[in-house]
C-alpha cells in the first residue's frame, strides 16, 4: 500500500497495515508500505487525487475485477485522507483488495 497526499500519520499507517494483515492472514495476503523486491504484487494507492473526479464521487476504485487473482500486478486506489477513520480506510482498502484478489466481482 502506497500512501501519498493523505495527511495520514505514520503511526496510523502502521495501525492500518497491522489490522489489514490480521484480517487477511488466513488468505496468505500481506500488506506492506515498501515495494517488494523481486516478486509480483498488486499495489493499492491511498490518498486524495482528482484523477477520477470526472467519473463521480467514490472512496475507491480497482483497476480490475480480477477473477481468481490472475493479474498479480494490478492496482487500486483508495481516495481517502486523514479525515477518514481507520475503520473507513480499512473497509475501503479491503473492498478494493477483494476486487484485485478476485473475491469480490461486482
Amino acid at each position: 500500500m502506497i500512501v501519498k497526499n493523505s495527511g495520514i500519520t505514520p503511526e496510523r499507517i502502521v495501525d492500518i497495515v497491522a489490522e489489514l494483515n490480521a484480517k487477511y492472514a488466513a488468505q496468505n495476503v500481506r500488506f506492506v508500505t515498501e515495494r517488494p523486491i523481486n516478486s509480483e504484487y498488486s499495489t493499492i494507492y491511498a490518498g486524495r487525487t482528482d484523477a477520477f473526479s470526472t467519473y463521480g464521487d467514490f472512496a475507491g476504485v480497482a483497476e480490475t475485477l480480477d477473477r481468481n487473482n490472475q493479474n498479480k500486478n494490478d492496482n487500486a486506489f483508495v481516495l481517502l485522507d486523514s479525515t477518514a477513520s481507520n475503520e473507513q480506510i480499512i473497509s475501503t482498502v479491503s473492498h478494493e483488495a477483494n476486487h484485485l484478489l478476485g473475491t469480490l466481482l461486482h
